[in-house]
């Protein structure tokens, strides 16, 4: 007979099989493995988490908690304010695509945004599907960080392309104030998603939902951003990048 520990057990390892063997399998059969060793990609990933540390420290330097009852307006303030320290992540995924990989500008940012994806799987949701292993009762929202998770990867990806095309001389003139405004959104993302959770009620599935459509987006907003960089390069330019 079946306990109600073992289940909770086998959906914890459900949770991590299907958070962390993509990761895994993007590994394995991007290409990524004849140019970036896993050394390169736990080096990457040390930045990830010193990022995070020094994250850590900001907000809690300049936004300690607020006690007692105050305005939704001012916790919304403090959130907005709060969330651009993730414009920190600019100058992490900067430093991983300049010191921690070699080769050329593309495998760079690849490795760069897998590496965050790595560090942010590990960072953010590893701690919540050990928790749940020891619960007595299956909740679907571990379900839902497993496959955010995902999403999480192939939207740093993204945003590594978008900050190694921001520092590239061959982008024009049309596509960089894109770029630009994509890595500042960035930064508000947590607010966006705190706006849609406390003012406009999304939830669970929902809430999923608006984070896939999201990072479809910003997918988006990078592949056009770099077939332009591509169609306004020479030969020349793109082979020394």
């Amino acid at each position: 007979m079946v306990t109600s520990f073992q289940m909770t057990f086998f959906h914890a390892l459900n949770c991590v099989t299907l958070a962390y063997v993509p990761l895994v399998i993007l590994y394995k059969y991007s290409g990524i493995t004849e140019y970036v060793t896993i050394w390169k990609v736990l080096r990457a990933t040390g930045i990830y988490f010193v990022t995070q540390f020094v994250k850590m420290l900001v907000l809690a330097t300049l936004f300690p908690d607020i006690e007692g009852d105050e305005s939704n307006l001012i916790l919304t303030l403090q959130e907005f304010f709060k969330s651009l320290a993730d414009t920190l992540d600019i100058i992490g995924v900067h430093l991983a695509i300049t010191y921690a990989f070699s080769g050329k500008g593309e495998i760079r940012s690849f490795a760069a945004g897998y590496s965050w994806g790595v560090g942010h799987a590990i960072g953010r949701y590893l701690a919540s599907f050990i928790n749940v292993a020891r619960t007595t009762a299956y909740h679907s929202q571990y379900i839902q960080y497993a496959i955010e998770s995902n999403f999480d990867v192939f939207y740093f990806l993204a945003f590594a392309h978008l900050v190694w095309l921001s520092s590239r001389s061959g982008l024009s003139t049309k596509t960089r104030p894109v770029v630009m405004v994509a890595l500042m959104l960035f930064a508000l993302k947590a607010f966006f998603f705190h706006l849609l959770q406390h003012y406009f009620d999304f939830q669970s599935w929902t809430l999923l939902a608006s984070k896939l459509a999201l990072t479809a987006a910003y997918i988006s907003v990078a592949l056009h951003a770099y077939k332009s960089y591509r169609s306004h390069s020479t030969p020349e330019h793109a082979k020394r990048n």
